[in-house]
């Protein structure tokens, strides 16, 4: 599509690099369109990662591609499917959620976390926070803004994707954080994610909306909270965040012991 084929409605969303707005493409379909700031494009920021990924995912729990608006050579605008407007941030602002809501949005989240983990070879998110983690119009959880997704290639290392709040960051790639000097960047995988969904769990039993920018040190006490206010997810809880990433559970081992726990609530 070219920039006359978008009409602009108003503005959803926006965050440090881009905004989202709702707009209209010739034929009168509703999509939500993305572009990258001024001063991110101007920073060499580019649209192009994102749209790859979305275009090889298929996925009720991914964000759906829709197309993008090209200027000259250059991808100026992402279209998707177009959310209603609020994200698990927004959901959980009046306080915990009743746990059988919590559970229900964490196997969303863990269903489209294990699309990407099990493609070959494995994808990161390795953004996963709760402004990027939005509800469709029917109920369904997905996860969006894959810019920053990557390859979990064996033994490869990783820099510290500096744009995910500390609390939410694993041990394997907090140590990188507290020492950029080394330049070699940490090796991780899948588990990464794991770990920032078992955070998000958390803030969603807890009742914790910017449960991201806590600071580390609370993480045992949190823990311990939402380990009490559903006791059923305790080990999951524990083993999602486990300080060795090869002792966190699968995605698919989180769908199927969050949908155990689900029918004991």
């Amino acid at each position: 599509l070219g920039v006359s084929d978008l009409q602009l409605l108003r503005k959803v969303g926006e965050g440090h690099p881009s905004e989202v707005w709702e707009a209209e493409v010739a034929g009168g379909q509703r999509v939500a369109a993305k572009r990258l700031k001024e001063w991110a494009r101007t920073a060499g920021g580019s649209l192009t990662s994102e749209r790859d990924w979305l275009c090889a995912l298929d996925h009720p729990h991914i964000l759906a591609y829709r197309g993008v608006v090209i200027e000259g050579d250059a991808v100026q605008w992402i279209l998707t499917e177009l959310m209603s407007g609020q994200r698990l941030s927004d959901m959980c602002r009046a306080g915990a959620l009743p746990p059988p809501d919590a559970l229900r949005l964490g196997i969303d989240v863990a269903r489209g976390l294990q699309a990407l983990h099990e493609r070959s070879p494995p994808v990161m998110h390795r953004d996963l926070h709760s402004d990027n983690l939005l509800l469709a119009h029917d109920g369904r959880v997905v996860i969006a803004d894959l810019g920053n997704a990557k390859e979990a290639l064996p033994g490869a290392r990783h820099n510290d994707p500096l744009i995910m709040f500390a609390y939410i960051k694993p041990p394997e790639v907090l140590a990188v954080s507290r020492d950029p000097t080394t330049g070699l960047g940490a090796k991780y995988g899948t588990a990464f994610d794991i770990f920032a969904l078992g955070c998000m769990l958390i803030g969603m039993v807890v009742g914790l909306p910017c449960i991201e920018t806590r600071d580390v040190s609370h993480r045992p006490a949190d823990l311990r909270r939402a380990c009490e206010s559903i006791p059923p997810i305790t080990p999951l809880l524990v083993a999602m965040l486990a300080e060795r990433e090869e002792s966190r559970p699968q995605a698919r081992e989180v769908v199927s012991s969050l949908s155990a726990a689900l029918k004991r609530v």
